[in-house]
């Protein structure tokens, strides 16, 4: 069976939300973001986790990501400074 789970499926749910929201503003989270989120709110609550160090180890990210097929993981590209100055009026001309 394995042990309990950690979190609520409304607690995961919210952590689903929390990444949806901050990838809209621009801000996407990487598992290594995720995994220290989820290490600050077991450490914050004091759960008892199997983690000795209360860090989700690469099972669970598995897991989690398994659990939650609206999340997928992406790598970002940089965009240089002058595409990042380009306006609407510029593209029109």
């Amino acid at each position: 069976m394995g042990p309990p789970p950690i979190f609520t499926t409304e607690e995961e749910n919210l952590l689903v939300c929390w990444i949806e929201v901050m990838a809209k503003k621009g801000f996407p989270i990487n598992k290594n973001n995720l995994a220290q989120t989820v290490h600050d709110i077991i450490r914050n609550d004091e759960r008892p986790t199997p983690s000795k160090v209360n860090l989700p180890g690469r099972a669970w990210m598995e897991r989690f990501l398994k659990r939650h097929k609206d999340i997928s993981q992406r790598n970002s590209e940089n965009i240089d400074i002058s595409r990042n100055r380009v306006t609407e009026k510029d593209i029109r001309n």
